[in-house]
Order: structure tokens, then sequence, then C-alpha cells
């Protein structure tokens, strides 16, 4: 009877371990940013996620041009996704920024946090019109493939204006979890076999 009940556990823990699991993680994580890149009204600038609910825009420059135009944040670098986003901060339109101003803080609305967004954009509503935007990726992650490598280096010596290489330089080598459709973690056949024969061996020594 022992030795059925230790088959029994030996079956469901091999079954727990052989099932893919997926970390399921779609937002942004602390620290990635992006650089804005320019389609109208002279939009440029890098923002950088500092917590889960604030961002930080630094060298900002936009003419001011257009009504009603806002950060907004979508959850891919598209037209529909961005139609579809969420309006944060304040109102962009007017006087316009230079690059020379102070970096500065944009919250996100109440209980909202950046789970799910992965993009920003400088956005009019009025229109529909995405004046600049860009994704957001570990820093070093020029080609945002999910990790910082040779291929990274390649990209920043072709063009420098992709990054920072002190950035690519600090995260040579890290992957990142993130996945939009979810990370599968590795299956631990092996190990758990081996835990399995050893517990079967153990329980013929009993029996």
């Amino acid at each position: 009877m022992r030795l059925f009940w230790v088959f029994l556990s030996i079956v469901i823990f091999v079954g727990v371990c052989n099932s893919p699991v997926s970390a399921q993680l779609t937002s942004p994580e602390v620290g990635w940013k992006t650089n804005l890149n320019k389609i109208h009204h002279d939009v440029s600038g890098t923002v950088s996620i500092l917590d889960p609910s604030t961002l930080l825009i630094e060298d900002f420059t936009y003419d001011g041009g257009g009504p009603a135009v806002y950060f907004y944040l979508g959850t891919e670098e598209s037209q529909s996704a961005f139609e579809a986003g969420l309006s944060i901060g304040m109102l962009l339109s007017g006087p316009g920024y230079d690059g020379t101003q102070l970096p500065f803080e944009v919250d996100l609305p109440a209980a909202e946090t950046m789970e799910g967004w992965n993009a920003i954009s400088v956005w009019c509503e009025a229109v529909y019109a995405n004046f600049g935007s860009g994704t957001f990726a570990m820093p070093g992650d020029f080609d945002k493939d999910g990790d910082a490598d040779g291929d990274d280096y390649l990209l920043w010596q072709r063009d420098p204006s992709v990054g920072s290489l002190a950035d690519w330089e600090a995260s040579y080598g890290t992957v990142s979890l993130l996945s939009a459709s979810g990370v599968t973690i590795p299956e631990p056949t092996t190990s758990a076999l081996t835990l399995a024969a050893i517990c079967l061996a153990m329980s013929r020594r009993r029996v």
C-alpha cells in the first residue's frame, strides 16, 4: 500500500513539473526606456519608466502645434493601439518644448500601472495622429528583441543615435523575461525523473 502512494506522489510531481508555466509578463519593466522618433512637429526625447505608475521625460522637443495633444500609452507601437490607448499627463499643445527644459515626470491616472502598456506616443486626439512614438525596451537592447547582445552592438556601430553604449555595456548578456505572449519556463523533465527514480529506490528498500 505504501508503494502505491509513493508511485502516486511521483506521478503527480512529474506531471506538475512537466506542465509549461507562462510568466505572462506583458508590461515593460522599471528602468526601461525609449527614444521618441520624429514623425511630426519636431517631436523627440527619451521616456523612461521610473516605477509602475510614473514616467520620466527627458530632452523633450515638440513645437506645440496641433490641438488636444497628450502623451498616450499603447499596447504596441501602432495606429490602432494608440487609438485605443490611455491618455496620460497634461495637455502638450501650446508654447512647445525645445529640449532645454528640465526633465519632468508624468503620472498615470489613479489605479493605473504600466502593466500591458508597451509603447508611448505624442498623440493628437483631434485628428488621431501620432506625432512621435517609441516602444519601451531594456537599456542597451537597441533592436528590441529582449536581450542585449552582439547584434545590438553592431547596430550601435552603424548608428550611434540608437542609444547609449554605456547602457549596452551595463546590460550586456541580460535576457528579459518580457514577452507579449508570455514566457514558457523550461520544463525540468530530467530533474523530475531523477527524483522519481530516487523515491522509487527508497521505497523498495523500505518495503
